[in-house]
């Protein structure tokens, strides 16, 4: 493999890299990219001199580098300091690539959301379980008893999700697509039930609003799931996965979850409207 065909891989190797993190590529990164295109290019021609093989000298240039991670971090700390310079009163984010201001405005309304959710179920858990509890003790009847048990995941996701998105932490956004990963498996699973009730059931359904719940939990998990996966807010938290493979691995936990719950015989709701 020639020189110039060593250096179209790395180029490859660089453009996919930054197309994996942003919808389009920002102006700014440009000189980011020629410099790690260089360096790479560089690396891998003195490995070459030394008897390795051009592919072998591309892995090794690519490793030795720098994890995928780290180069990721390093675009995003280029950016934010080029928009953090240019932020003027007058700039306005693209509605595809939002400044960082604005993305971190996002995620921490999304995390107050979370711990609010939280909170809320946490006092209807309280009032309608456990305080009547301590001023009339009784034992828990199984209803009673499958009702905690259906309250407790959600409360702890909701709370320990909202922190973590607060803090910039990973597994504040991993907890927060697996939360809604499992509200859409959920609602399709309920599809999956009611496509084989009656009419009688159906119209119950109905005149009681559980439709309306079951359309505003779809939309609200998609957008959840879209979010936590936009290329620039994905990034941001320094993934050690690819998005797809993220993805994949928390709807197959979310679909087990829902799996092991209705073998339980306990009820799943993340919404308790």
């Amino acid at each position: 493999m020639s020189g110039g065909n060593r250096m179209k891989r790395i180029d490859v190797y660089v453009d996919d890299l930054v197309e994996s993190v942003y919808d389009r590529q920002p102006d700014e990164l440009e000189a980011f990219k020629q410099e790690v295109k260089s360096r790479l290019n560089q690396a891998a021609q003195s490995l070459q001199a030394q008897g390795y093989s051009v592919e072998d000298s591309i892995q090794i240039a690519i490793q030795r580098f720098g994890a995928r991670d780290t180069i990721i971090q390093e675009m995003e700390n280029r950016y934010e300091a080029h928009a953090n310079a240019d932020v003027d009163g007058n700039a306005e984010g693209d509605g595809d690539d939002p400044k960082p201001a604005a993305q971190q405005l996002v995620m921490k309304g999304v995390s107050a959301l979370h711990l609010l959710w939280g909170i809320w179920i946490l006092a209807i858990a309280l009032i309608n379980l456990i305080i009547p509890k301590f001023v009339q003790p009784s034992a828990f009847t199984p209803g009673e008893l499958n009702a905690l048990l259906s309250y407790i995941p959600p409360i702890g996701l909701f709370i320990l999700s909202g922190i973590g998105l607060w803090k910039k932490q990973k597994w504040g956004m991993e907890l927060s697509l697996f939360i809604y990963l499992t509200m859409f498996v959920l609602q399709v699973w309920r599809i999956i039930t009611i496509s084989g009730w009656n009419g009688d059931q159906l119209q119950f359904f109905f005149r009681e609003g559980y439709i309306v719940e079951m359309i505003v939990s779809i939309l609200l998990a998609v957008a959840g799931v879209w979010l936590m996966m936009h290329k620039r807010v994905y990034a941001w938290f320094n993934p050690d996965m690819a998005r797809m493979k993220t993805f994949v691995s928390y709807l197959i936990i979310a679909v087990l979850y829902i799996v092991v719950f209705q073998m339980l015989r306990i009820n799943v709701n993340f919404f308790f409207l």
